[in-house]
């Protein structure tokens, strides 16, 4: 069986009994539709939102086909928020919608959360996106809203939620909450998923089910509709309460740590500064120049180093403060990994540094 140290998973996960919808939170096929469903659902005065100016692409896909007025807030290069900044910005734009990360499954909202209170007394709503901190529990901040998605922590084809801290608008979503399943998704996601296991098996080629990928992503990039989460899917939900998810990937993360901490080239993202619930990544920036050639000599390995995240092109005249998106890099410590991955990613890794750069 071939081995790959990265990429999306594909391993097939046991179904028991299904998480269903309640007044609490809506399970959706992804957490942009968690957000299209919230934008389409509550009434806006200015539909004007700040957002980090580090973040996924694809997430300001649903704010774009809402009219939102969009604005971006400066991230540090620790991951915390520029509050002098944000603050300045608040006054000139006047949202009523800040939206805000906790990166990689550490506190790096916490420098943030008086501010964040007192905007919320200023009738400003706070949507938390809790993706990279699922499983934090660190948080004496409740945001109005939190969405998220969970095929980032294990192998579901789809799944995303959306959280309301008002019981009477729960209700009111509850009552609202849509039952379409994005069939045409979640079939190449399934097909797709067992292509990448044949591929392992050695039955099939990487660009079989690299094809397949690619071609759900840009299924999901164009989609404008709200699906629920797939019945199939929900009946594997009770899998991301694993102990061993939470136990693998805290244990992975200090492994990587304790191994990289003296490589040059590589620097500390200072994350490590925050509280950490579950990691998920490791991420660390890589010396300018070196790391395009690390990503591409990586991968002759089978080591897959991915880039949380490619810049928008929608950021280029806003801050980014201390290129972040030009050194960040990730090494995958999840809950796949045993020792002797971890320690196998990590010499790959500390090979290609010490050599000469070409």
């Amino acid at each position: 069986m071939k081995k790959e140290y990265g990429g999306f998973f594909c391993e097939s996960i046991e179904s028991q009994n299904m998480v269903e919808d309640n007044e609490n939170i809506l399970y959706f096929d992804s957490a942009r539709s968690g957000i299209r469903f919230l934008l389409n659902k509550r009434k806006w005065t200015k539909k004007r939102v700040l957002l980090p100016d580090y973040l996924c692409e694809s997430m300001l896909i649903p704010f774009g086909d809402n009219n939102f007025e969009v604005h971006f807030y400066p991230i540090k290069r620790d991951f915390s928020i520029n509050i002098d900044k944000m603050n300045e910005l608040v006054k000139l734009v006047e949202p009523d919608l800040i939206y805000v990360i906790s990166f990689f499954g550490f506190h790096t909202l916490v420098s943030a959360e008086t501010c964040l209170k007192k905007y919320q007394e200023q009738n400003i709503s706070i949507l938390e996106d809790v993706t990279h901190s699922y499983y934090g529990n660190f948080s004496s901040f409740i945001p109005d809203y939190k969405v998220g998605s969970l095929r980032k922590w294990c192998g579901l084809e789809e799944g995303g939620f959306l959280w309301s801290a008002s019981v009477e608008e729960g209700k009111l979503f509850y009552e609202h909450r849509v039952h379409d399943i994005n069939r045409k998704v979640l079939n190449l996601k399934i097909k797709c998923f067992q292509a990448k296991r044949d591929f392992l098996n050695n039955i099939s080629d990487m660009k079989d089910f690299v094809n397949i990928y690619e071609k759900s992503e840009l299924y999901l990039d164009e989609q404008v509709e709200v699906f629920t989460m797939s019945e199939e899917n929900r009946r594997k939900l009770w899998y991301m309460n694993n102990k061993e998810i939470k136990e693998k990937r805290i244990k992975n993360y200090r492994l990587i740590s304790e191994n990289l901490k003296n490589v040059e080239g590589l620097l500390s993202t200072q994350i490590d500064s925050y509280d950490m619930g579950v990691p998920l990544y490791f991420p660390m920036y890589v010396e300018h120049k070196k790391r395009n050639e690390l990503r591409k000599k990586a991968r002759e390995y089978n080591v897959f180093l991915p880039i949380i995240w490619p810049k928008s092109h929608k950021l280029d005249n806003y801050f980014v403060e201390n290129s972040i998106y030009e050194d960040i890099l990730c090494i995958p410590c999840d809950q796949r990994w045993e020792t002797k991955d971890i320690l196998y990613m990590c010499d790959v890794i500390k090979k290609i540094m010490k050599e000469p750069k070409s």
